[in-house]
């Protein structure tokens, strides 16, 4: 609840001791890494660190073997495991993937561990796309590294990492024979029997990236993901601000990303863009205690409730979509980048400014913009931050070029090319399979 509210640190708190007094709960351990990511403090040698302490709970047995053949050219199975089989994540980042997939070449195993009640249309839609489709939620981690190993799976990818209702400790027996873990988690697992991590050269810089990770860190040219545009969203809208007479800034992502840092910088944008408002969407804000509590971190920074829009969760997507027509320059919280909701406004014709970090998670927004040709958007430090913002409030004329040319971008651009980003992915799982391939064949078998 406290995480939930943006009070992270305290979560993380009262997290730590939980999983220090449930030691039997991988799900536990999961919930306070990913509580980690939110705060603005923790170094990546820190949070690696942590993260090996869920690894310790899950030792890779020394010696493990496979039945797979080790033919590095057949045809291969690839297992996804998700939770999100849904329109959250999977209908935009993964539904590309599956319709483009070479199925002479790869099929696709689908395990889900999302509970059957809570699918949505698009899981029915991921079933039957799915060369094989297995329901893992409430099976136990033996049974689920049976059923895997019982499938053949060549190559199993891990979609959720440590968010969620994961299994990750279901894979550390290695039930196949190579395993990645990508998009579903912005950091690493730290469990030994992950060997990948798929990520970008904006995400994750070579060098210093390569030791905040267990796994080996596997870049994709930029963006690590690819993005489809929901066919049924409203149309752009020119910017509010020629209807309003005063810029609006805003976020729709969750309140845990909004530390007090990102507060800080937005109220000095505000205070650098006399009149602007800056609107907020979250589910706790149906509430007075957390409006009020929000208020009074702004006040204490200078200004005023009358320049916040503090809303509530709107049920539909559309709805969710149609807010961006309120919103003139949005802005992406740090050190816990959007992704969807930062795509959803790119969409919808909105520029997004950024501020990079020095993690995975604080790096997404400048991986995006990049990929979208929009490096303009990308801030050096909080100072050129606050700059660009003023830039942009003052410029109604860019503003609008942008909301009428953005969705023609983002569609030339290698966010939006699934067939370009499906080939790349196809090319990790063969050079990883080869390895693989090679090394059972000198060590007769295992591994």
């Amino acid at each position: 609840m406290l995480q939930s509210m943006g009070g992270s640190r305290e979560g993380c708190d009262h997290l730590r001791q939980a999983q220090d007094n449930l030691p039997g709960s991988p799900n536990m351990l999961s919930q306070y890494l990913l509580c980690l990511n939110y705060l603005s403090d923790p170094t990546g040698e820190a949070l690696v660190e942590e993260h090996r302490r869920f690894g310790l709970r899950y030792p890779e047995p020394p010696t493990v073997r496979h039945t797979n053949v080790p033919d590095p050219e057949r045809p291969l199975r690839i297992g996804w495991l998700a939770v999100d089989y849904r329109q959250h994540l999977g209908a935009y980042f993964l539904a590309p993937i599956m319709k483009r997939t070479n199925r002479a070449r790869y099929s696709i195993h689908a395990y889900s561990a999302l509970p059957p009640e809570a699918g949505d249309a698009h899981t029915a839609r991921f079933r039957a796309m799915a060369d094989a489709w297995t329901s893992v939620h409430g099976l136990s981690d033996a049974e689920i590294d049976a059923r895997i190993r019982a499938d053949g799976i060549d190559v199993l990818v891990d979609l959720a990492g440590h968010s969620g209702l994961n299994r990750l400790s279901a894979l550390a027996g290695k039930p196949a024979p190579v395993q990645i873990t990508w998009l579903g988690y912005a950091n690493t697992t730290g469990l030994p029997a992950m060997d990948a991590r798929l990520v970008d050269t904006i995400t994750d810089p070579e060098g210093v990236a390569d030791a905040h990770a267990t796994e080996r860190l596997i870049r994709l040219p930029v963006p690590f993901l690819c993005f489809a545009p929901p066919e049924d969203a409203p149309p752009e809208t020119p910017p509010p601000l020629l209807r309003k007479g005063w810029v609006t800034f805003g976020s729709l992502n969750a309140l845990p990303k909004h530390t007090p840092e990102v507060f800080a910088l937005w109220a000095r944008i505000l205070a650098a863009v006399p009149a602007s408002r800056l609107l907020l969407r979250d589910r706790s804000f149906a509430h007075a205690e957390a409006r009020d509590r929000l208020e009074k971190t702004f006040a204490h920074l200078g200004i005023t409730a009358d320049r916040l829009a503090l809303l509530g969760w709107s049920p539909g997507r559309n709805d969710h979509l149609a807010r961006y027509g309120e919103i003139d320059i949005a802005l992406d919280p740090f050190p816990y980048n959007g992704t969807i909701t930062s795509c959803d406004a790119l969409w919808m014709g909105v520029p997004l400014l950024t501020l990079p970090g020095h993690r995975h998670a604080a790096r997404v927004g400048a991986s995006l913009l990049t990929a979208v040709g929009l490096e303009e958007l990308i801030a050096t430090d909080a100072d050129d931050c606050v700059a660009r913002a003023v830039a942009l409030a003052t410029d109604p004329a860019r503003l609008t070029a942008f909301r009428a040319g953005m969705r023609a971008r983002l569609l030339a651009s290698p966010l939006c090319d699934a067939e370009r980003f499906t080939r790349n992915l196809e090319g990790v799982y063969r050079d990883l399979w080869r390895n693989w391939c090679a090394k059972a064949v000198s060590e007769g078998g295992s591994r």
